[in-house]
């Protein structure tokens, strides 16, 4: 029986990631939690803290950050020392969940671990999303700082540093995950700096491309701050 439930965990794993990667779909969550639900039944605890930190990043992108630190902590009782991803994407959210609360300097040590567990294994796209996740929060420090006088020291510049790394790191890996999410951080940057005219042209050209189902409400700000530039260059209609 054992090695028949490994398999089905790790098939609805394989789908959960398969939904989630392709276009963030909510179908992700049904197949994470059926994959935890056989390993908890047939005493799987690799594979259940492979699930239980799948299912924490989906948490963290809902920002239910009770819910994160709960799924964070059963994965990291039971995570295999050899599940090198697994430990990755276990400090990689603790990491970005510090850096968003202004957290920065007790962030990187979670993001150092992360890069090393994703070194160790070879895992670009790992890699990549740390690069892009972290240039993300910089982005959204920074606007939350303008928008609610939250204080902090992340910065558009060092934003977009981030942005183009990410961008560079793709382009040689040859990665077209989310393709459209990094040009589209880059415009908000670019709006945050006052540069709308750039800002608006990737808008324009990206907007349209974009198809995320789970990123309905996020598209909507995207749209705003889309707006905001056009309105800024004057094109008031």
């Amino acid at each position: 029986i054992e090695p028949h439930a490994r398999v089905a965990i790790l098939i609805n794993i394989a789908d959960g990631s398969v939904n989630y990667y392709q276009d963030m779909s909510p179908m992700a969550s049904d197949r994470y939690q059926r994959a935890r639900a056989i390993a908890i039944a047939s005493g799987q605890d690799d594979l259940q803290a492979r699930a239980d930190s799948l299912i924490a990043l989906l948490e963290y992108g809902l920002h239910h950050f009770e819910r994160t630190f709960l799924y964070l902590e059963e994965a990291a009782k039971r995570a295999s020392i050899d599940d090198k991803q697994t430990l990755c994407r276990i400090c990689m959210i603790t990491a970005q969940t510090l850096h968003l609360a202004n957290s920065y300097d007790i962030a990187m040590k979670w993001y150092q671990k992360a890069k090393y567990f994703a070194n160790e294994v070879h895992d670009d796209a790992s890699m990549s999303a740390l690069l892009h996740n972290m240039a993300s929060i910089w982005a959204v420090n920074w606007r939350n700082s303008q928008l609610g006088e939250i204080a902090t020291n992340d910065s558009p510049q060092v934003a977009r540093v981030g942005a183009d790394s990410t961008f560079n790191f793709d382009q040689i890996i040859g990665s077209s995950a989310l393709g459209a999410l990094t040009p589209l951080m880059k415009a908000q940057i670019l709006s945050l700096e006052t540069k709308y005219d750039e800002a608006l042209m990737i808008y324009t050209e990206m907007l349209p491309i974009l198809s995320l189902k789970a990123l309905g409400g996020w598209r909507s700000w995207l749209i705003a701050d889309m707006a905001w530039c056009s309105l800024e260059l004057g094109y008031i209609d």
